[in-house]
């Protein structure tokens, strides 16, 4: 392998380096938030007192709610994996 070519590699594995390092996992600002949302048939008719039902697996936790007269709903949520 010539100077040339191995000073390529060399300037190509130390980007990658410092690539690499300058990665760093971001967690989000805020903890808790909310779910919010409508629950419509499939004529768009909303749907009051229709049971909304969010579950974190992870922790084995489980959040239920009713809609209201409009089909809204607003769970407030916990971090991590949820499954609505």
């Amino acid at each position: 392998m010539n100077l040339r070519r191995q000073q390529m590699l060399l300037f190509v594995l130390g980007l990658s380096l410092l690539a690499t390092l300058g990665v760093h996992r971001l967690n989000a600002q805020v903890l808790y938030g909310s779910i919010v949302g409508t629950v419509s048939d499939q004529t768009g008719a909303v749907v009051p007192g229709a049971q909304v039902t969010v579950v974190n697996p992870l922790m084995g936790l489980k959040r239920e709610t009713d809609t209201n007269t409009a089909g809204q709903y607003m769970i407030p949520i916990f971090p991590r994996a949820l499954t609505i």
